[in-house]
């Protein structure tokens, strides 16, 4: 390599090709001409989680959950069939029905079956008892409510933000890495493998109907080799092996994309988030502060973009109402948990 130095040229010396490398990072281009947007239909959900909120649906909770109250046993006057006049059609009738009681009773005796329709045992549980079960049901009910409320909301497509950048010039960019800032109180950002996966415990069966039916075992034996076998092996860190944002809730909403190359005037959607806030925030719109750098080009673009939050706050019954409750079995765990 050769420089010309006023009116001779010879080799370049290490001091001359330093020079030249800051001569031409400084006139490398200047970032510009990205713009972010929102894809279509995002928004913000607010969600009512507030202690308030739960407090009010356990209450619904055991409201509904409350026997109904027995029926008063009115005094009848009983007729025995030796009070009937002999001979009578009605007596020789009820002879017979009286015949027919007693020798099925007998026969289900025999048999152990019980006399319960078709087999079925009164239920052994005490009011104290049942009264226990509701109250262990609402503890972790309630518990378990806001991740239920935040998997169901997202479930139905509320809360889901997308975000667009576009490159508006006529060169290509490479490494492009935006980051998006929330700065409002009450806002949290959940990726999809983050939104938890919790459900609600199943409600107890009502007290005076959790009698157990003798036959149900010939069920279970006829039906044990049919079940569903289950995959647990997708867990929450093996689905985030493709996700590319990073989210930090730790003080303001900080979401960082991973870098992407953008050719001239093209656009780009980057990673889809789920975005939840308070019920205060319905019906406003929050300020996010976003930038842009890129490998190749000098310098960090900033500006803002509005986020609306929408003005519905889904009840908690109505997001509930398409929930499905798990068997008693997995609840197992939630159950130790809440005896230590």
């Amino acid at each position: 390599m050769y420089v010309r130095h006023q009116a001779s040229t010879r080799e370049a010396t290490a001091a001359d090709v330093e020079m030249l490398s800051r001569r031409a990072a400084g006139a490398r281009r200047r970032i510009g001409g990205v713009s972010l947007l929102l894809a279509p239909g995002s928004k913000a959900v607010a969600l009512d989680l507030g202690p308030d909120a739960v407090a009010a649906w356990a209450e619904r909770e055991r409201e509904a959950l409350k026997p109904p109250p027995s029926k008063p046993v009115q005094g009848e006057k009983t007729i025995k069939v030796s009070d009937l006049p002999k001979g009578s059609s009605l007596r020789t009738t009820a002879e017979v029905l009286a015949g027919m009681s007693g020798a099925l009773e007998a026969a289900m005796k025999a048999s152990a079956i019980g006399t319960g329709a078709f087999g079925r045992e009164p239920d052994p549980r005490t009011a104290e008892d049942y009264a226990k079960e509701v109250g262990g049901y609402i503890a972790k009910a309630t518990k378990a409510l806001p991740s239920v409320l935040l998997k169901a909301a997202h479930a139905r497509g509320l809360g889901r933000i997308t975000f667009l950048v576009r490159n508006n010039t006529d060169d290509p960019i490479h490494g492009l890495q935006v980051e998006v800032r929330i700065p409002a109180k009450g806002v949290m950002a959940l990726h999809e493998d983050e939104i938890p996966v919790k459900d609600l415990p199943t409600r107890p069966v009502m007290l005076g109907k959790g009698g157990r039916n003798r036959f149900d075992y010939l069920g279970e034996v006829s039906l044990a080799g049919l079940t569903a076998p289950r995959y647990d092996y997708m867990t929450p860190a093996m689905r985030s092996l493709g996700r590319r944002v990073r989210i930090d809730n730790s003080n303001s909403v900080l979401l960082t994309f991973d870098p992407i190359d953008l050719y001239a005037e093209e656009e780009a959607d980057l990673e889809e988030v789920g975005l939840f806030a308070t019920s205060a925030l319905a019906g406003t719109t929050l300020t996010a502060q976003w930038n842009a750098r890129s490998r190749d080009a000098a310098g960090v673009m900033r500006d803002t973009l509005e986020i609306e939050v929408d003005t519905a706050v889904p009840p908690i019954d109505d997001l509930l109402a398409e929930t499905e409750q798990p068997p008693d079995d997995e609840d197992d765990e939630d159950d130790k948990d809440d005896e230590a």
